[in-house]
């Protein structure tokens, strides 16, 4: 079932094992619920004006990782702003968040 889409990614709910499959252009990472709600920390951990002024990182890309460092995510700033837009639509989508005004890039 599909839980959200954005333009980078999406990510469905498999209700039959109880896991949810992020889907991005080049990787399809499959979590459970506790990863999903590790992985909407860590998005929602960035601020996201500091993405655009961060002197020490001037290379533009974020690192990620999921499901106890078994996947590396490497994220330029638009994909991380669409990643956390997806993750937060999941989570209204699924009754476990309010709408907030976001970003779509």
């Amino acid at each position: 079932m599909l839980a959200a889409k954005s333009k980078y990614g999406t990510l469905y709910q498999d209700d039959s094992n109880r896991s949810f499959h992020l889907v991005l252009e080049h990787k399809s990472v499959s979590l459970r619920f506790c990863e999903l709600l590790a992985l909407r920390e860590k998005v929602f951990s960035f601020e996201v004006a500091s993405l655009f002024y961060d002197d020490s990182c001037p290379h533009d890309f974020k690192i990620l990782t999921l499901c106890n460092h078994s996947h590396l995510l490497l994220l330029s700033i638009e994909q991380l702003i669409d990643l956390r837009y997806l993750v937060q639509q999941a989570f209204v989508r699924m009754g476990l968040s309010k709408a907030q005004e976001a970003v779509v890039v």
